[in-house]
């Protein structure tokens, strides 16, 4: 599960960077592949699910999910006309992104977990990444 939770996290850092530092070519195909992958997180998610004694605590992992999902509905659903955050600030978000990614797939803590991304304009995708940040520390 946590390989497949960071690679969905490195697919939305692409939709990010694709959207907001390059010229928007790969953009398509980086949102394809994030609607498979969340498309296969949730699988695994509800299979997790099934197994579980009813009644079971919430877990990390699904705490962790929920985060990635919000994320992923954030990256899918920017509209095009909305304006971009600083370049700065966008660069920040995605290299974030990769970190927290790294922190899931080797069952890490975060690196520098009460270091916030400040993302100006854009409050859902900031809180969504400092609730990912929490959940994962």
């Amino acid at each position: 599960m946590p390989q497949v939770q960071a690679q969905a996290l490195r697919t939305i850092a692409s939709v990010f960077r694709s959207r907001w530092l390059d010229d928007q070519t790969g953009l398509e195909r980086a949102q394809r592949q994030l609607q498979e992958q969340l498309l296969n997180l949730r699988t695994i998610t509800e299979d997790m699910l099934a197994d579980q004694v009813a009644g079971s605590p919430v877990t990390r992992l699904d705490q962790v999910t929920v985060a990635i999902d919000e994320l992923a509905m954030l990256a899918l659903g920017l509209p095009f006309g909305r304006v971009r955050p600083a370049r700065p600030a966008a660069e920040a978000l995605v290299r974030r992104l990769e970190q927290l990614a790294g922190a899931v797939e080797n069952r890490m803590p975060p690196p520098d977990p009460y270091r916030q991304v400040e993302l100006p304009g854009y409050p859902r995708t900031q809180a969504a990444t400092e609730l990912l940040t929490s959940a994962i520390g």
